[in-house]
């Protein structure tokens, strides 16, 4: 099979490699679509490794590891691949544990056209698409689920312990969401909105005219423009605070984790607050004492120290997933998509993305 490897630099490198064989629990994916992702570029610079970095899966299942219960070949699934591990999706063929992967609903799509599709939009762009890439509302859309989606509920319900769709909260629950607008981060408002969470205080910049779409500012939600600095990020979430009636907020996800970010929130939730990052330059910084600080990575799904609780909410999660598609409280991201073939299409979004130049939109290609 065709397979593309990323390495250090932001190259793309399209190889050959035997197709993988999948193990207990785990299926061989035949991939339709990739997402592509902010890390997908980070990763091997940080890590000088060059490896398959594709962790958003959209296809068919071709076949499957002993003891996988619930799939079967043909079935058309979305998944989770094993951050780091061989069967990325940057290939004709990936693979993921059956408890990261769920059943696409007939109503969405992971290649060519699909119906409207009700709670998902793309904003609307004044630019042309550049070479070997179009703008397109409902095609694509399964590919832009799950790891963006899984890190937004790691954050949410296993870092900040808050409480899921299943058990709703009764009385208000301010959560600040910083950077609002990528696809973590307004899954993360999805997720939240589902969970009766509010009021939620989005931060964002350029993305704002999606966010407002995502927000219910009778229930006291509003955005915060961090062009503005962080004088007025700061002011902004104590105003939306009180202007809410509530007292002080106890949860933030940090989603940029940059810029100081982790400092804008500590400030505004005057410490002995929880915070969840997605990256790690909030570590050695001064921070409050007393404050609840944790990491939030996707990777962390397929197991750590504590790896069959691990399982145990991934099964949970993809679960709410398929079940939140169904019943429409979840949507696909607004995406963009490249279909200029694996190699140069990969190498093409991923400079995209390195430049900066995804705002409120997430990067998928055919494979």
């Amino acid at each position: 099979m065709k397979e593309v490897i990323i390495h250090p630099g932001t190259r793309a490198e399209l190889i050959d490699s035997p197709i993988p064989t999948p193990q207990a629990h785990q299926l061989l994916i035949k991939v339709a679509v990739t997402g592509i992702n902010q890390k997908d570029w980070k990763f091997p610079d940080w890590t000088s490794a060059s490896i398959n970095q594709g962790d958003d899966i959209a296809g068919t299942i071709h076949t499957m590891g002993p003891d996988v219960k619930d799939f079967k070949p043909g079935d058309r699934v979305a998944a989770l691949h094993q951050l780091g591990a061989p069967g990325g999706s940057y290939a004709e063929y990936a693979v993921a544990w059956d408890y990261t992967t769920f059943h696409i609903p007939s109503f969405l799509s992971f290649e060519g056209n699909a119906p409207s599709l009700p709670a998902c939009s793309c904003p609307k762009t004044k630019t042309r698409p550049l070479p070997h890439s179009t703008l397109t509302p409902f095609s694509t859309e399964a590919s832009t689920l799950p790891l963006p989606s899984t890190t937004a509920a790691l954050a949410l319900y296993h870092n900040l312990h808050l409480p899921l769709p299943t058990s709703p909260a009764s009385t208000p629950l301010p959560l600040i969401i910083h950077n609002a607008s990528s696809a973590v981060g307004s899954f993360a408002i999805k997720l939240a909105t589902a969970s009766k969470i509010h009021p939620i205080i989005a931060i964002c910049g350029a993305g704002a005219p999606y966010v407002n779409t995502l927000l219910s500012p009778s229930l006291g939600d509003r955005i915060i423009d961090y062009r503005n600095g962080s004088s007025a990020i700061i002011q902004g979430i104590k105003d939306g605070v009180q202007n809410a009636g509530c007292e002080a907020v106890n949860h933030a996800f940090d989603a940029t984790t940059a810029d100081g970010s982790w400092r804008q929130l500590a400030d505004a939730m005057d410490g002995k607050r929880a915070i969840t990052f997605v990256l790690f330059e909030w570590q050695g910084k001064e921070m409050p004492a007393g404050m609840d600080l944790t990491q939030t990575q996707v990777g962390m799904i397929h197991g750590d120290e504590k790896a069959a609780a691990m399982r145990d909410f991934a099964s949970m999660y993809f679960g709410l997933l398929s079940k939140g598609l169904e019943d429409g409280w979840m949507a696909p991201h607004p995406h963009r998509v490249f279909d200029g073939g694996l190699e140069s299409g990969i190498q093409e979004a991923l400079l995209e993305l390195k430049a900066g130049k995804a705002s409120a939109v997430k990067f998928v290609m055919p494979v």
